[in-house]
């Protein structure tokens, strides 16, 4: 089961990752009963100094996804 997010974001997601300011790394997560995909997103610049030339949308969502720190869980 991979995580369900909207095809705006998914785009996004890709976007950033080809301008080079996101790393996407697939990986596996595993429970007892079940096994599904998800994926690492790791910030490859530093807040918001390097964010400049992003468009308002990719900044509040960069701003989001990595308010915790330089990686997240796709599925959270």
């Amino acid at each position: 089961m991979t995580p369900l997010i909207p095809a705006t974001l998914s785009s996004t997601i890709v976007d950033l990752a080809v301008a080079r300011y996101v790393k996407i790394e697939e990986t596996v997560d595993t429970t007892p009963h079940l096994s599904f995909k998800d994926y690492i997103l790791h910030s490859l610049k530093a807040f918001h100094p390097e964010w400049q030339g992003l468009a308002p949308h990719e900044r509040v969502m960069m701003g989001k996804y990595f308010a915790g720190g330089q990686e997240t869980k796709l599925s959270t």
